[in-house]
């Protein structure tokens, strides 16, 4: 499209102000409300409207963002990065930077039948991370079991704090052998408001259980991304 063709969009008839651009400077932001303050040239200006979303857990003190004006009306399009600078390097950063995991190492063996899932000798791993308004979570946990014999277990977890959501086998990492041996099965699990998943502090707690035989658990691991 060229040029001159944009110029309508731009402007309106009669003294209807059109589009404008501006940029400003991030003084406070809150990720998980989206409430801002932000220098504009000098002017503070609180709580504009945000247009993309998806960078509302990214933006901080500092950062230069675009400002799209209509009229009165104020939004924030976006975070400015110039590629192959640090500022664009912590931007990929902030969303890794969001995850939490943990790790557990011990050797603790569980045998069956443990009635539910319960905590092994050495408890974990277990990790606590803020939830925003979303009340969304991507969790990640898996294990490495064996046993000498046939074997049936499980590994799930426990939400608690703000969340009261009780281990299950639907959100398991679980494994079966019939005449014994190694596994190290993983489980991704997606948790929503519609789980119970609550905004605030929650603390992430794995738990075990064996139906059949005795199975030894190490190299646990949890991943908790709040989104």
């Amino acid at each position: 499209m060229r040029g001159d063709d944009l110029v309508p969009l731009l402007t309106a008839p009669d003294s209807t102000p059109g589009l404008g651009y501006r940029q400003g400077v991030v003084l406070a932001w809150n990720p998980y409300t989206t409430e801002n303050t932000i220098d504009v040239a000098g002017a503070v200006m609180t709580n504009l409207s945000i247009l993309n979303t998806s960078e509302a857990l990214l933006l901080a003190p500092g950062d230069v963002v675009g400002i799209l004006t209509a009229g009165p009306s104020w939004c924030i399009l976006g975070r400015l990065t110039i590629p192959g600078t640090d500022a664009a390097a912590t931007a990929m950063r902030a969303v890794s930077d969001q995850m939490v995991s943990d790790t557990n190492e011990w050797f603790d063996s569980l045998t069956a039948p443990t009635g539910g899932y319960v905590d092994l000798a050495h408890v974990g791993p277990q990790v606590t991370a803020t939830i925003s308004p979303a009340r969304k979570a991507l969790v990640l946990i898996g294990a490495r079991m064996s046993g000498n014999s046939p074997l049936a277990a499980s590994m799930s977890f426990r939400v608690s704090g703000a969340s009261n959501i009780n281990p299950a086998s639907w959100r398991a990492a679980d494994v079966s052998i019939l005449a014994g041996g190694v596994c190290t099965p993983a489980r991704a699990v997606y948790l929503t408001s519609a789980n119970g998943l609550q905004a605030g502090q929650n603390t992430f707690t794995a738990k075990y259980s064996v139906t059949n035989g005795t199975t030894l658990f190490t190299d646990r691991t949890m991943v908790v991304w709040p989104m």
